[in-house]
This record gives C-alpha cells, structure tokens and sequence, in this order.
C-alpha cells in the first residue's frame, strides 16, 4: 500500500515538471498568411490632346495687271493665280475681292493702282498678309505677252520668288502659261510633276534642240520627257530645210505636242540670176563656133553681154530678147 502511494506521488512529479517545462519552452509562432494585394479600380485614360492647329500664312493676291490688248481676260487670268495658291498647303488666301470688302472706298481707289512692292507690303500690313501674291501681264519690245510674278515678304518688303515669262506662242494658251508660271513661283521644284513634248511632223534626221541642249534621241525615241512646268523652246532642223523655232508650254505630268514639220529651202535668186548671166555668155560662144564651122571663120560675132547687176533682174531679162 505504501508502495503504490509512492508511485502515484512520483508519477505526479513528473507530470508537474513537464507542464513546468512545457510552459518554460517558446511557442512556436503562428503561420503568417499574406494578404490578398488590393486591386485599384480601373482608372480611365486621359483623352489625347488635340492635334496642333496647322499654323497658316496669310496670302494677299491681288488683281492682276494687265495691258489694255489682255483687258478681256483680266478676271479669268487673275483666277488662275488664285487656283494654284490655293493649292498650297498652309495657305489662307486673301483674294482682291476679301480686300476690297474691308477697305474703305478710298482705300479701294488706292488698291486699283497700287503695283510696286512697297505699295502692295503697306496693303499687306494692313490686312495682317504676310505675303504677297503680285501678277502682271505687259507686252515685250516686240509686242508679244510678258507674264510677270513676283511673291513678296510683305513685312520685310523683300522679293522671294520672281517669274518672268515671254510666250511666243498662240495666245489662247495664255492661261496654262499663267497657271505653270504661277506653280514655278510658289512650288519647290521636288513637287512640280515634269511633262514631255511630242515633236509631230520633224522630216527623218532631223535634229531637236530643247532650250539649247539636243535631244534628238530622245525625239527619235517619240518623246523628250523630263522637262519642268513652264515654257520651253524647241528648234528643229534639217538638211535644205529652213529651221523653225517653237515656243511650247509644258504642264505638270501632260505631254505636250507640237508641229515640227519644216519647209524646204527656196532657191536662192542670185543663183537664178547667175545661171541668166551664164547662158547668155554660153549662148554667144555657141553662136560663133557654129558661123566658124560653117565657112565664115572670117565673120566677127560680138557677143553683147549686158552690164547688169544680181539685183537687175528686168535687164538679164531683156538680154536674152
């Protein structure tokens, strides 16, 4: 009995240590579960900004100028070179029209004869144009029409582009030389699109020449092509021909054609003239060989040749009466 009470007092001791060191011993920490992360709500993107305003140049294009012979054609002429200023980019026209609906009546007097540079800038400045459109059509020394264009810095009064033209040709083409003349002014030449010209007509071997320089091969090959907007000068010529200069308008990207048929070489009067002289002489030779042979060796035949000059022609005319 006094056995089994000391097994239960040492099992007891036992028991109370462990729990003595169970609670002395760290506890082990508690398994940490990350967070579910916190998705933002969607925010909404800001709209583009707006595309930049083209920025634009204001453009003063006056009426055209012309000499009293073109007055008919003043108003279509003037249109042509409004068409092609607005076909450049970044331009705000201000025809002649828009002027003379803000101006006052006496300025409006002013505009009708206003044609130099410094007349036209002071209008510019004015209307806020910072450029200047000017355009005339005159007569040449020899009386054939001389299209002139100039596109003026309005604020520093300074020519930057001039074109000046003398067309030869058929005045009903007068427009398209308007209209090339105003694409040299205001087109770089990367964006003027070449043309050709077609040379109709030429006699075989003929040789052409395009404002000096030969393109015969490209003619024989049935068209000189690379040739920039505007007035050219074509010269065909050929062996006992008689050469001819034309005058051709080039338009942009278009084949262009002209007549290079050529008229033979008249022949010349002092050769008529020549060839009288020359039979009479022949004719006064023929006379005495044959009075010689025939027995009358001793007869004298002169042979009146008549004093004229190549120019004479009625007196060789009446030598051989």
């Amino acid at each position: 009995m006094r056995h089994s009470r000391l097994l239960v007092a040492c099992a007891l001791v036992v028991m109370a240590t462990s729990s003595a060191l169970a609670a002395k011993a760290p506890k082990k920490p508690a398994a940490v579960v990350p967070a579910e992360p916190v998705c933002p709500e969607p925010v909404a993107a800001p709209p583009p900004p707006p595309p930049p305003k083209p920025s634009t140049v204001r453009v003063m294009i006056p009426d055209m100028s012309v000499a009293p012979r073109f007055d008919g054609a003043r108003t279509e002429l003037s249109q042509v070179v409004a068409e092609e200023a607005g076909r450049v980019h970044g331009y705000e026209l201000l025809s002649a029209a828009d002027v003379r609906a803000v101006l006052d009546q006496e300025a409006s007097k002013q505009l009708a004869g206003c044609d130099d540079n410094s007349c036209l800038a002071e209008l510019a400045e004015a209307l806020d144009a910072e450029l200047v459109v000017s355009s005339s059509i005159g007569l040449s020394p020899d009386n054939v029409p001389l299209v002139s264009l100039s596109l003026v810095n309005a604020r520093a009064i300074v020519v930057v582009n001039r074109v000046n033209v003398v067309w030869r040709g058929e005045e009903n083409r007068l427009a398209d030389v308007v209209r090339t003349s105003a694409q040299r002014l205001l087109l770089p030449a990367k964006e003027r699109l070449p043309g050709a010209v077609i040379v109709t007509g030429a006699p075989a071997g003929a040789t052409v020449y395009v404002d000096g320089a030969e393109r015969t091969s490209d003619h024989q090959a049935g068209r000189i092509g690379g040739l920039d907007v505007g007035v050219h000068e074509i010269v065909v010529e050929a062996r006992d021909k008689i050469p001819q200069t034309l005058a051709v308008v080039v338009m942009s990207g278009a084949d262009s054609t002209v007549d290079g048929t050529l008229e033979d070489v008249p022949i010349a009067t002092g050769w008529l003239i020549a060839g009288g002289v020359a039979s009479v002489v022949v004719g006064a030779a023929l006379t005495g060989a044959v009075l010689y042979f025939s027995g009358r060796g001793d007869v004298a035949v002169d042979a009146a040749i008549p004093a004229a000059s190549v120019n004479d022609v009625e007196s060789l005319r009446g030598a051989g009466k």
